[in-house]
């Protein structure tokens, strides 16, 4: 079936955005003419490059989309959908490429949209059923081991399955180049290699150590001409920086703190004028993984084959403990681990040993 208008849903983390782009791309290589209504987070709008030709953008307050209070979101839910009924009211489909029980009752029954497609399991773990599939016309079949299963592949298995191509897009993002004099000011004078580190991910078991970064720093430090920046936007990003900085204000190293200090796009630029990114696996990682910094990602609860970026830049690191992937167990129960053993595994030596040969082949190639 040939649509001439179609509603995608893309409104979860950042990294989930990202990498939300390489279907928004994949259907528009295949039809430049379709009309595209896209529904996500207000934080996005800036990230959606200018060729994907989104005709509406409609977006949620992640403020409250995102409210830990359930009465709250729900409300906040309700209240959008009603105000927003003229926009999707019985367009030709709806793709989900975010899984949403509530999105797909009001879709169903509100929006009266006939063709609702998405997929059929999780995002995440062994052959669990999307439960919102049931309000689907049509449920996409996806791979079984999610946890093995990248999650850019399933949303353009999702996309090819609406619309018959075979072509394969990696994520998009705007250029940046105008940005170039922005960030380079706010870098300033650098030693000879910059390396971003990015500590903090969205759950407490997605962060580095504040000794393990004090570590791997200082031993770095001493083998390198290095200028460190520590990025991020989020609160938990604020808190480590301060604290690693106090940890080492009396030795002598280089580093400075732009936690804050930068758009998401500005944070794309920034990655353009450094030599390596050092992070958890966060929204920060998939946008640098849309550039050609090259990127040593440290992996929890999630697998690298899951959640990573697809790209030769990146240098996944990941225990594989027997606990984990633990993703499913967090949706589920609302797990908290309280003791991250497969962030630890992962060693300053190991890290260090990576770092070593980025930099050697940067040295060979100048």
């Amino acid at each position: 079936m040939k649509y001439k208008n179609i509603v995608i849903l893309a409104n979860t983390g950042i990294g989930d955005f990202v990498r939300a782009t390489s279907a928004l791309s994949l259907i528009r290589q295949y039809d430049k003419n379709i009309e595209i209504t896209l529904i996500t987070c207000n934080r996005y709008v800036d990230l959606i490059d200018k060729s994907l030709n989104i005709n509406k953008i409609i977006t949620a307050n992640n403020k409250y989309y995102s409210n830990y209070n359930r009465f709250i979101r729900t409300f906040y839910k309700l209240f959008w959908s009603i105000k927003n009924l003229k926009y999707f009211y019985k367009k030709d489909a709806f793709l989900f490429l975010d899984i949403s029980m509530f999105f797909a009752i009001i879709v169903k029954y509100l929006y009266r949209i006939k063709n609702i497609i998405g997929p059929d399991n999780f995002s995440f773990g062994y052959n669990i059923p999307n439960s919102s599939s049931k309000f689907y016309t049509i449920a996409v079949k996806m791979p079984k081991d999610a946890d093995r299963d990248s999650v850019i592949m399933r949303y353009q298995m999702i996309t090819r399955f609406v619309f018959p191509t075979y072509n394969l897009c990696l994520p998009v993002l705007p250029n940046t180049k105008h940005l170039k004099d922005k960030i380079l000011n706010l870098m300033g004078k650098t030693n000879k290699y910059k390396i971003v580190i990015s500590p903090c991910g969205s759950v407490p078991w997605r962060r580095f150590d504040t000794q393990f970064l004090k570590d791997l720093i200082l031993k770095l430090n001493n083998l390198y001409d290095i200028t460190f920046f520590i990025a991020g936007n989020s609160k938990a990003d604020k808190e480590c920086c301060l604290k690693l900085l106090n940890l080492i204000k009396q030795e002598n190293v280089d580093i400075r703190n732009i936690v804050g200090e930068t758009s998401l796009l500005e944070l794309k630029e920034l990655f353009y004028n450094t030599d390596l990114l050092i992070t958890v696996d966060t929204g920060t990682y998939h946008i640098a993984a849309t550039t050609s910094v090259p990127i040593i990602s440290v992996h929890s609860g999630v697998f690298p084959e899951n959640s990573g970026a697809i790209s030769s830049k990146v240098i996944p690191l990941c225990s594989y403990r027997e606990c984990a992937p633990c993703g499913l167990k967090l949706f589920k129960t609302k797990f908290v681990c309280k003791n991250p053993l497969c962030v630890k595994d992962i060693t300053s030596e190991m890290v260090i040993d990576k770092v070593t040969d980025i930099l050697s082949s940067k040295i060979k190639e100048s």
